[in-house]
């Protein structure tokens, strides 16, 4: 149960105050819980929703008799977006931005609809952060928001690349032929693609993967050829330097 003093604390919160909710997901789903997903702050309701585990693998899960509420919370892009921003304008106080979604969680952004995508895309664009782009979740790979991007929003082809780190999916193939026709180095758009979040194990391993998938895109996205010679040529080389440093290493006995 929450005390006399505990519900003036959560009563007493405001926007400004999301940036102290960060560790919500390691909490239980509790009383204290219960009451910021239902606060009458739509920046701390949603800070509260985001935090618990709906198929994200992360946080608590949600009693069944939450759901309701937790819809309202999460689902609402008016009030996610709030948050969004709120958070995104905490963080860039300090110089740059991270993503304030719970691991796993950044998926919450390709579900906006296309106009909140957009605006807290230009939002994002262009400032110093930590991670993965927010830009990879939420212009995914629709090419039609990535032409307002570039057309309305004066976002440049090169500053859209970053949305494409990581993404040897549909986004490249939709994307990736759009910049390619604004001017945008294939080397730029193949080097992005091949970027990983993490990796475990042999680096020669990672770059084998990666020159087999270069060699495949040329035939599967003809309008790609570009792209994947270039990603060809920068795994070839790559790969020869992980083998190079993985036979030292041995010599060595590591």
């Amino acid at each position: 149960m929450v005390d006399r003093t505990g519900e003036l604390v959560i009563d007493s919160m405001r926007a400004e105050d999301t940036a102290h909710l960060d560790m919500l997901f390691h909490r239980e789903a509790d009383d204290v819980m219960h009451r910021l997903l239902v606060h009458a702050e739509p920046a701390i309701a949603a800070s509260a929703a985001v935090s618990f585990d709906m198929g994200a693998r992360h946080g608590p899960t949600v009693p069944p008799e939450w759901q309701a509420a937790w819809r309202s919370a999460e689902h609402d892009a008016d009030t996610f977006e709030e948050w969004f921003c709120q958070r995104l304008q905490d963080m860039t106080a300090r110089g740059w931005y991270a993503s304030p979604l719970p691991h796993d969680g950044d998926g919450i952004l390709a579900r906006l609809p296309r106009p909140h995508r957009l605006r807290l895309a230009s939002r994002c664009i262009g400032l110093p952060r930590i991670g993965p782009s927010a830009l990879i979740h939420l212009v995914n790979s629709d090419i039609e928001m990535a032409r307002h991007l570039l057309d309305e929003y004066a976002v440049t082809p090169d500053e859209l690349v970053e949305a494409l780190a990581g993404q040897r999916n549909k986004a490249l193939e939709q994307i990736g032929p759009l910049l390619l026709e604004r001017g945008v180095r294939a080397e730029k758009i193949a080097a992005a693609a091949a970027w990983y979040d993490t990796w475990w194990g042999d680096r020669s391993r990672m770059h084998s993967e990666l020159l087999a998938y270069f060699t495949a895109l040329a035939d599967h996205v003809p309008a790609l050829r570009a792209v994947a010679a270039a990603g060809r040529s920068q795994q070839q080389e790559l790969l020869r330097d992980a083998e190079e440093q993985e036979r030292a290493a041995r010599v060595r006995g590591r």
